[in-house]
């Protein structure tokens, strides 16, 4: 044979290497074309979110999709669906035990801020208004409050202990603020600073007292948010309800079709059609 019909029927179809026709020819590599394949369908690639803020992991639904895959071993297209569905519906459960945990701590995460500016606003207006009967209650029934009147004694000790005397702004705040004010020995800057060292101490005090029953407050304000809002709570139910039954079916009919090909016998499904009239 001459070379040049040599090179000829090396080219030919039947001299080319087989390699790879037909696919996968070892259990093995026809292990990973199945799983492939489901991997790679429809459903699977609509049910993970792909990109932004709420992305979540294909690595994770791979791997749960090879779990379900080694443990049901399906076989045939059908099979293969009903398992890919069961993935998918737990995926979608798994939304909403992040939905009702992302619920739960939007409002947790907002209590403390939100309680702390009511009081931070009731003092704005108790500094105004500070003879109002919820004045006086902020003034001195709120940690806030209470640290508010003994800036107020600083403030005067401060002055009391540079210039010998208040000056009229602050004796003005003083008397409209603290009716206490009115006791303090002001001739004697001496006496007064003393005084005023005791109103500071008792203040503190019972700042202290109060700072430990708002801590209390707080804790049971956060635990009565721990659940969702009824509103919330109901729409997770709902999705969480319709899904577990499209799970269940899923399983069903995946048991029943393996029964089936195993030869086993297997009742008719039973469809219970309910109407409203």
């Amino acid at each position: 044979m001459s070379k040049e019909n040599e090179e000829k029927t090396a080219l030919t179809p039947a001299s080319r290497p087989r390699a790879g026709i037909g696919g996968p020819q070892t259990p093995e590599g026809k292990e990973v074309v199945k799983k492939n394949a489901l991997k790679h369908g429809l459903c699977a690639q609509a049910v993970v979110i792909q990109a932004g803020d709420g992305q979540e992991s294909q690595e994770d639904f791979d791997h749960l999709l090879d779990l379900l895959c080694a443990d049901l071993q399906p076989q045939g297209a059908l099979e293969e669906m009903l398992v890919e569905r069961i993935v998918n519906c737990y995926w979608r459960l798994r939304r909403c035990l992040r939905a009702e945990l992302g619920e739960t701590r939007k409002v947790l995460d907002a209590c403390h801020l939100t309680w702390k500016q009511a009081r931070v606003d009731a003092l704005s207006f108790a500094k105004m208004f500070p003879s109002q009967t919820d004045s006086q209650h902020t003034l001195w029934h709120d940690s806030i409050g209470l640290n508010y009147l003994i800036q107020l004694w600083e403030k005067a000790q401060q002055e009391l202990a540079d210039q010998g005397h208040l000056s009229a702004p602050v004796k003005e705040l003083l008397a409209r603020t603290l009716p206490q004010a009115r006791n303090v020995p002001w001739e004697s800057p001496e006496v007064a600073l003393q005084w005023i060292d005791r109103e500071i101490v008792r203040l503190q005090a019972v700042r202290e007292v109060y700072r430990e029953k708002e801590n209390l407050e707080l804790e049971a304000r956060k635990a009565s948010l721990a659940l969702p809002s009824k509103e919330v709570l109901d729409k997770i139910l709902r999705y969480e309800t319709t899904i577990s039954r499209q799970l269940y079916k899923a399983m069903a009919e995946l048991e029943r079709l393996q029964r089936m090909r195993k030869g086993e016998a297997v009742h008719p499904p039973i469809n219970v059609e309910v109407f409203n009239q």
